[in-house]
């Protein structure tokens, strides 16, 4: 696309949010390629989890922001992948700042007990430096990204029995819920995608 290079397209789409979480798709690690034609833009993206319902509503504002952006624009190929997955990793500093989440925080030794018989490790989701708004769409995001027989170990600052009472009302029967400690500082859940 004359005069247009891809950080051009970033910046437009930087400006577009995540409607459930108000943070930028860019920001959020959801574009992964960007490939510029004479007259097109092929823009390969992901969704936080294949479950996720807006990416017609995305796609509608992505275009309409490249053709304003680009009026001789004329083609917009929006490419929806799965592989690789998205992960929280993927996000930006700044995403993790506006989520309350300055840094990745490592994983303490501690967290790595009560490891699931055969020996292999597990993701380890700790939710106590996000804002409490943000906590269970990035649960329920994890969730959706285990394959079958695969758990992540949660770690909360409060008991998480709000979260089990909507996990059973939105993924009733998918799931197995282990405490592994309960208070009265940290509560640590294992929480296990079931086999279908």
């Amino acid at each position: 696309m004359q005069g247009a290079a891809v950080t051009d397209v970033l910046e437009v789409l930087a400006g577009i949010p995540d409607p459930e979480l108000g943070i930028g798709i860019v920001d959020l690690g959801l574009i992964y390629d960007i490939t510029l034609g004479e007259d097109s833009i092929t823009i390969v993206m992901t969704m936080t989890t294949p479950a996720c319902p807006l990416h017609a509503l995305l796609r509608e504002q992505i275009e309409e922001a490249l053709h304003a952006q680009f009026p001789a624009l004329r083609q917009i190929e929006i490419q929806l992948v799965w592989e690789p997955p998205w992960s929280p990793l993927l996000m930006s500093p700044k995403a993790r700042a506006m989520l309350g989440w300055p840094h990745t925080r490592p994983i303490r030794q501690e967290e790595t007990m009560n490891i699931p018989a055969g020996g292999q490790t597990e993701s380890v989701l700790d939710v106590r430096d996000l804002e409490p708004r943000a906590r269970h769409p990035l649960i329920f995001r994890t969730f959706d990204q285990l394959a079958p027989g695969q758990s992540f170990v949660l770690v909360n600052d409060h008991d998480p029995k709000p979260l089990y009472y909507q996990m059973q009302f939105e993924r009733k029967g998918q799931f197995d819920w282990q405490y592994l400690e309960e208070g009265p500082e940290v509560w640590r859940v294992r929480i296990t995608r079931m086999q279908p």
